[in-house]
């Protein structure tokens, strides 16, 4: 296996803004969930979405700098189940639940007006 190919496996399990459907549900987007959340919350999603984001690219480092004998599958499945890990650990340290993590990342996926806002926070934090 190519070593960027083990790069992009990791990235493509653990998308930065999916990594709460990782618990195999995909929240449904309601017309609870569908309206527009509060600036607050965007402010905590848009934390959350940078912290994941910068622990992705941790764990992408980390396998780009082995060898490339040593980047199994195994290893991949080991590193997706601690980045999986890491990240609930950060949604949650932002005090945001996973299950409002991936409702938000439903309504990104629907709203255009919604991912604008996120991405503007996003910019906005970094």
């Amino acid at each position: 296996m190519k070593l960027w190919m083990a790069a992009l496996a990791l990235s493509g399990g653990m998308m930065t803004t999916q990594v709460a459907l990782a618990h195999n549900h995909t929240a449904p987007v309601s017309a609870e969930t569908s309206a527009m959340p509060s600036d607050a919350d965007v402010d905590l999603f848009a934390q959350s979405i940078i912290n994941v984001e910068n622990l992705k690219q941790q764990y992408q480092q980390e396998l780009m700098q082995r060898p490339e004998a040593e980047v199994t599958e195994q290893l991949l499945e080991e590193v997706n189940a601690r980045f999986e890990q890491e990240a609930i650990a950060l949604i949650e340290k932002e005090g945001m639940s996973v299950e409002k993590y991936s409702a938000m990342i439903g309504l990104l996926q629907q709203n255009p007006e919604f991912l604008a806002k996120v991405q503007q926070r996003v910019d906005a934090l970094q």
